[in-house]
């Protein structure tokens, strides 16, 4: 029977403008509930930038909780605004994009270190197949993915290569898709569109199978 337990598909489509840097923590929490916390390390360097913001968290059955959204080199909890993914024809049901908002500009030539810690609830797209392995995919553009598997979970198959290790009790398996390339670079004191960026995108899959009790 196909178990529909968690969304990750479209969990990191992140519409980041001005980013050099990013990473991203997924930690199962409740597999059965589709609860899950994402953590997303972003490297921010535009001057004068007023904000950030993550976009495309797609979270279906509650919105998104935000635990904290924090500067990590000042170590400061800044403001946030959480709204709903929007076009022309009006919203996405189920998508959500948050805005950090900074106390003060970024100053020429600094640089802000981001940390959202978001809760999700989804229960789409990542099921328990027909041989008793549990199935997590999502695309992303980051290039550097920490994945915590779920409790009393082992790793069965990556399509990615993964250094896998135990951290806390738990397995990690870290994936690192393609080259961090940044997005924008300063030339002549001014911030320009990096030619070699390429805003790839790709769809990671786990699979994993529950400890037998």
């Amino acid at each position: 029977m196909r178990a529909l337990v968690l969304n990750i598909t479209c969990l990191v489509l992140l519409l980041i403008a001005s980013v050099s840097r990013a990473n991203v923590t997924i930690e199962v929490l409740e597999p059965k509930e589709g609860k899950f916390l994402v953590i997303y390390e972003i490297y921010s360097d535009t001057p004068r930038s007023t904000g950030q913001t993550i976009s495309g968290l797609s979270s279906i059955e509650e919105p998104p909780e935000v635990l904290s959204v924090m500067e990590k080199n000042s170590k400061k909890k800044l403001q946030y605004d959480v709204l709903p993914m929007r076009n022309k024809n009006g919203v996405f049901k189920g998508q959500y994009r948050i805005r950090a908002k900074y106390d003060t500009p970024i100053p020429l030539g600094e640089h802000y270190i981001l940390e959202y810690r978001i809760i999700l609830y989804n229960k789409e797209n990542c099921y328990e197949d027909q041989e008793g392995r549990w199935v997590f995919q999502y695309e992303t553009s980051h290039s550097q993915i920490f994945f915590t598997l779920p409790k009393e979970h082992a790793i069965v198959t990556s399509n990615f290569p993964a250094l896998i290790y135990e951290e806390g009790g738990r397995t990690v398996v870290q994936a690192k898709i393609f080259s961090e390339v940044p997005r924008y670079i300063t030339k002549g004191g001014k911030l320009i569109p990096n030619k070699e960026y390429k805003d790839t995108k790709r769809t990671l899959l786990y699979k994993t199978r529950a400890f037998a009790r």
